[in-house]
């Protein structure tokens, strides 16, 4: 049986998770593609933070890119959830999440309910 000290800590970082979400998350859907949610980041702990408080999705990377300015940047990380995944992490980020992002997720789930190429 789980403490209540340990629901309350769950619910601070689903809490935290939903901001860092907000800053650095998006929801997209491909043609014939479920709905992804996805977190880019170069602060590795940041990422596995997340993934650890959502307990769901995959971390990759370190990716490096050098942009069309010839610099490269500091090397990030993804957090990917697809389909099913995503949809949970999206129920249990939505108490804590904006409106407008929200919106946007939903957006995403019609879309890939509805079939769309």
């Amino acid at each position: 049986m789980r403490h209540a000290r340990d629901l309350v800590q769950e619910l601070k970082e689903l809490a935290w998770a939903a901001g860092l979400f907000e800053a650095n998350g998006s929801a997209t859907r491909q043609k014939r593609r479920p709905v992804r949610l996805q977190l880019k980041m170069t602060a590795r702990e940041s990422v596995l933070r997340f993934r650890d408080a959502v307990d769901l999705g995959t971390v990759y990377g370190p990716y490096e890119h050098i942009y069309k300015d010839g610099h490269a940047r500091r090397p990030y990380y993804l957090w990917l959830a697809d389909g099913d995944q995503a949809e949970e992490v999206a129920a249990a980020l939505q108490p804590h999440l904006s409106q407008h992002v929200i919106e946007k997720i939903r957006a995403a789930i019609r879309d890939q309910n509805r079939g769309r190429p």
